[in-house]
């Protein structure tokens, strides 16, 4: 029986996965509570569908946006790296019937002073392909 891959569930598995495993404050598409430092992150790719042949659709790579933001500019590159270190490292807790065969780093991101707030913040944005299978 051919697979559809749900979104929803996997995107809250990687929220989930990313506010375990930081200690930091995630925000899920919006600023979290709080102040810097903190994560957002964004669903930048709903999915490319890949697999087998008899199972063309079973394979769903997503794009993640781990907006970084930090105070100084050493802060925001110490959220990304507790974040892509989190992505690399701690296996993703995937929903029901799904297994992630791999976590990349598309774009590490560089970092922007942002001087709409006062005082300024800083931020960087790498991109995490994410892909699963059935399990």
């Amino acid at each position: 029986m051919p697979t559809t891959p749900e979104l929803r569930p996997l995107w809250e598995a990687i929220v989930d996965h990313v506010t375990d495993h930081t200690d930091l404050n995630v925000g899920d598409g919006h600023k979290p509570a709080g102040d810097a430092p903190y994560v957002v992150l964004y669903l930048i790719d709903g999915g490319g569908l890949d697999g087998p042949v008899g199972d063309p659709e079973a394979d769903l790579t997503t794009v993640v946006q781990a907006t970084c933001v930090g105070r100084t500019q050493a802060e925001a590159m110490w959220v990304r790296d507790r974040v892509t270190r989190t992505f690399r490292t701690v296996p993703i807790d995937t929903p029901t019937g799904r297994a992630v065969m791999q976590v990349r780093t598309a774009t590490p991101g560089g970092v922007t002073r942002d001087d709409d707030h006062q005082p300024p913040l800083w931020y960087c944005t790498p991109r995490f392909p994410i892909t699963t299978t059935p399990a």
